[in-house]
């Protein structure tokens, strides 16, 4: 059933996106239930998801660390833009809510977001490599006193 929601809403992302480049739109906001798109042609677009839409629990290794994976096939970015810093190197703290990376999918860079406070322990992904769905792009180890439930 998931899989048949995010399906559909594929779909009408696409037609969205047809929409814009018949009509010449820079910028279309889109809302239907729960979900709410803002699509922005130009250097950079953002579409900006509910958490609940696309996340993929953190897994823990053998090792005990946790894995963040891909919540989008796509392209693999660290930084911004070529120019800018990563978003993340190894070693550093995040908090929940802090952007990991963007993954660009048909031309939208999607932002992922950390589900949880945490420590950035390896880099998987290579930079504007692609990447699968569900294929692990971080080891981080979560920070005491946010042990949720993990799959």
């Amino acid at each position: 059933m998931a899989e048949k929601k995010q399906t559909s809403a594929m779909e009408t992302l696409r037609e969205i996106v047809e929409l814009m480049e018949e009509k010449d739109l820079s910028e279309v906001c889109f809302e239907e239930g729960d979900i709410k798109l803002q699509v922005k042609r130009g250097a950079a677009a953002v579409i900006p998801q509910t958490p609940h839409q696309l996340a993929i629990p953190a897994q823990i290794d053998a090792s005990g660390l946790e894995i963040i994976r891909a919540t989008i096939p796509g392209i693999f970015y660290r930084s911004p833009s070529p120019d800018d810093p990563a978003f993340v190197e190894v070693g550093d703290e995040v908090r929940a809510g802090d952007v990991l990376c963007i993954i660009e999918a048909m031309k939208l860079f999607n932002p992922i977001e950390a589900e949880f406070d945490c420590d950035i322990v390896e880099i998987l992904a290579e930079n504007s490599r692609p990447v699968e769905y569900d294929q692990p792009l971080f080891k981080v180890r979560r920070k005491s006193g946010h042990e949720e439930d993990v799959q």
